[in-house]
């Protein structure tokens, strides 16, 4: 059944991206997260933990946007849970929420 419901939800990763040219099957996928590939500039990523909603994660790296949806294993039902454009993101100096923090590294570093 999960193998079914990833097929299904791959499937619909790839309506998202129906413009899209051209398809590429990843290798790389671990027994939680499995990669589902790339077409054109789109990437989307599967995550299945056992007992807990499916993740995609669908990246479009020439808008820098993301956009995260999980799918009831029962129902198959698809929810958008966030989109995010990183341009912006990816702009900033550093940013860290523990410790140490970039600048305690970095005054710390010889001059």
């Amino acid at each position: 059944m999960q193998r079914s419901l990833i097929g299904v939800l791959i499937g619909a990763a790839f309506c998202l991206i129906a413009a899209a040219p051209s398809f590429e099957q990843s290798a790389s996928a671990t027994q939680d997260d499995q990669t589902s590939g790339a077409a054109g500039n789109l990437i989307t990523h599967v995550s299945a933990v056992e007992g807990q909603p499916l993740v995609v994660t669908v990246i479009d790296t020439s808008q820098r946007a993301m956009a995260v949806y999980q799918v009831d294993r029962q129902t198959g039902e698809i929810t958008l849970k966030s989109v995010r454009n990183f341009t912006w993101d990816l702009q900033m100096k550093d940013f860290n929420t523990g410790k140490p923090l970039p600048q305690d590294i970095r005054s710390g570093l010889p001059k």
